[in-house]
């Protein structure tokens, strides 16, 4: 029984880890222009407060979007980095197996 790593799944799996990073990112850039005017609710009253509420909100969920890029791209470069290692070692298995004689 042998195993092999499919290393070229791995990287389009990292591949769609970025590409969702970006997507996240892009909408975190659409988000943080997103302003809620003071005076949308009035200008008096509650009006202000609800409108800063709502603001803060959007800010809030602003960064969590970058914080989710983040882990992300971090994901992607970690699959990235473990098909490098399982390329590496084959690399280096078949070098040391030819070294031996040869697979019988």
């Amino acid at each position: 029984m042998s195993f092999t790593a499919d290393t070229e799944r791995m990287r389009r799996a990292a591949d769609r880890f970025r590409k969702a990073g970006d997507e996240t990112d892009e909408a975190a850039g659409v988000l943080a222009t997103v302003t809620v005017p003071a005076g949308a609710f009035g200008a008096s009253g509650p009006g202000p407060g609800i409108a800063a509420v709502l603001d803060d909100a959007v800010g809030r969920r602003t960064s969590r979007l970058r914080d989710r890029r983040a882990r992300l791209a971090d994901i992607a470069e970690r699959i990235d980095q473990d098909a490098d290692a399982y390329d590496e070692t084959d690399a280096s298995s078949a070098v040391e197996i030819e070294r031996a004689g040869g697979v019988r």
